[in-house]
């Protein structure tokens, strides 16, 4: 993965977990979690007044939740801040680890047009494959770890895999973890893999090897974004 050229940005991330706060590469920038559960109000207002209290850098890369109509919504935010302060709108993966390839390819392009970066975000999109490998009682956990209790299960516990393709997820496999992580390290042959794992506790731990991983005992779930190489890469 290339050095990220080192200007602060304010990143606002629509998600109720602030995981990318937890990126080494990311803490120098202003992260914003905006959580849709606790926004009660909706309209362009409230996304102008949200966006003025954290406007301290040039650019505010927005990742948002939603459809068609939230995308419409924030280009009329765009347009009521140009050309004194540049929004940079794109919809949130719901794989983590192609959130990261996307925060990534924002930053490296900081200076590109808009336009542009949409077109190379959808060319770098298709390149990747994605995986989701969850524990077996991972709701439960999810539930523990709102609570603030201390998570423990027995050995040998047994994982889900997820495969996505064309917008969807399909269960293909299940079994011990280190069984599914070999399954997608196998498909990885010729790729850069981002891979972020969620802890227990709810930590994330980012790695770009899967031999490096580390507390595998202690994983509640793996999200995997593969970039497919193409010739000519290095």
């Amino acid at each position: 993965m290339k050095e990220l050229i080192q200007e602060k940005v304010t990143i606002m991330m629509e998600h109720s977990n602030d995981y990318i706060k937890q990126h080494p590469l990311f803490r120098m920038h202003d992260i914003v979690i905006v959580d849709k559960k606790k926004k009660k109000k909706k309209g362009l207002e409230t996304e102008i007044n949200l966006i003025n209290r954290f406007k301290q850098n040039e650019k505010l890369i927005y990742l948002y939740k939603g459809d068609e109509k939230k995308y419409e919504s924030l280009l009329k935010v765009r347009n009521f801040f140009l050309p004194d302060y540049t929004i940079i709108p794109f919809q949130l993966p719901k794989n983590d680890a192609e959130t990261i390839h996307l925060i990534y390819l924002l930053i490296n392009q900081k200076n590109e047009s808009y336009l542009k970066l949409l077109n190379s975000w959808s060319s770098t999109n298709k390149r990747l494959q994605n995986y989701t490998i969850l524990h077996g009682k991972y709701n439960k956990i999810q539930q523990l770890q709102k609570k603030g209790k201390l998570i423990t299960f027995g050995k040998n516990a047994i994982y889900t895999l997820w495969k996505e393709g064309k917008g969807k997820e399909k269960k293909i496999s299940k079994g011990e973890l280190d069984q599914v992580i070999a399954m997608v390290e196998e498909d990885s042959k010729n790729s850069s893999p981002i891979i972020v794992q969620e802890l227990m506790s709810g930590d994330r731990r980012f790695y770009h090897s899967f031999e490096k991983m580390e507390n595998l005992a202690d994983t509640a779930s793996i999200h995997v974004s593969l970039l497919r190489h193409i010739r000519g890469d290095d």
